[in-house]
């Protein structure tokens, strides 16, 4: 484990299947993607959007009903951390009690087990009813000594918060997402968020469907600013592993499991 965490960084990227407000569900999917993760020594494990509760949740559940960070979930998980010596990065909704307003965020837990930070997804949709509001801005975090900038969905296919993170001193973007394939080739846009910034991008994605939403074929990717280095897709709940090289920004492919 020492060799592994002296020369490289190894992301697990947990591509899952969340139902839609099935939380006990999604959390033990959660809990059994970051145990195959742990098998792999990976530094780091990255969850799509929204994984604790389902893209489509709030058809499902009362939205009054949304804790404020850290819940049950996220103050559990920093016991796994702390058991695998591994940073996770886990997508959930979150309620500010003093705005009484919901958020779409990633909670950053370190290795020791500690909450860092918290990242609230930007770019929201705007229509009438929608339920998130935007966050503030551009969050980076410093993951094994490598500072690291965090996005969320429509995030990645905007250039200001990727370059926001590359201004505040990001040497990587992680990103979690819930996208499904759609008529356009959306890699490509990330492809261009990465050459933007000027930085290597790692996007989460997931499987499985929810609703009228199909997410069998969405894509998780990586991505440098020259080229798609590798596209995973699967129908199957999966964990993709892969090592990143700080030194020479150049990534390979570990393995794959599935749940």
């Amino acid at each position: 484990m020492g060799t592994i965490r002296s020369h490289t960084l190894r992301i697990a990227l947990l591509h899952i299947a969340p139902r839609a407000g099935e939380i006990f569900y999604n959390r033990n999917q959660i809990r059994r993607a970051l145990a195959i993760a742990a098998g792999y020594q990976a530094n780091i494990a990255v969850t799509p959007e929204l994984a604790e509760s389902g893209y489509l949740f709030t058809n499902q559940i009362d939205l009054n009903g949304v804790p404020a960070c850290p819940n049950v979930f996220i103050s559990s998980l920093r016991q796994v951390a702390l058991k695998y010596e591994m940073n996770l990065i886990i997508g959930f909704p979150e309620r500010d009690l003093i705005e009484n307003v919901l958020y779409n965020s990633a909670a950053y837990i370190d290795a020791y087990g500690s909450i860092q930070g918290i990242y609230r997804k930007v770019h929201v949709n705007s229509y009438e009813g929608a339920w998130e509001t935007a966050g503030d801005g551009a969050v980076i975090k410093k993951i094994e000594g490598i500072p690291a900038g965090i996005l969320i969905g429509e995030d990645i296919c905007y250039t200001d918060i990727a370059y926001e993170c590359r201004k505040m001193g990001a040497k990587l973007l992680l990103a979690l997402t819930a996208w499904p394939r759609v008529e356009w080739n959306v890699s490509k846009e990330w492809e261009k968020c990465s050459k933007s910034a000027g930085l290597p991008l790692v996007v989460c994605n997931r499987t499985g469907s929810e609703g009228r939403i199909d997410f069998t074929l969405g894509e998780s990717v990586v991505a440098t600013p020259n080229k798609i280095i590798y596209t995973f897709t699967t129908r199957a709940p999966m964990v993709f592993v892969i090592d990143f090289n700080p030194a020479t920004h150049a990534f390979s492919f570990v393995g794959s499991m599935r749940l």
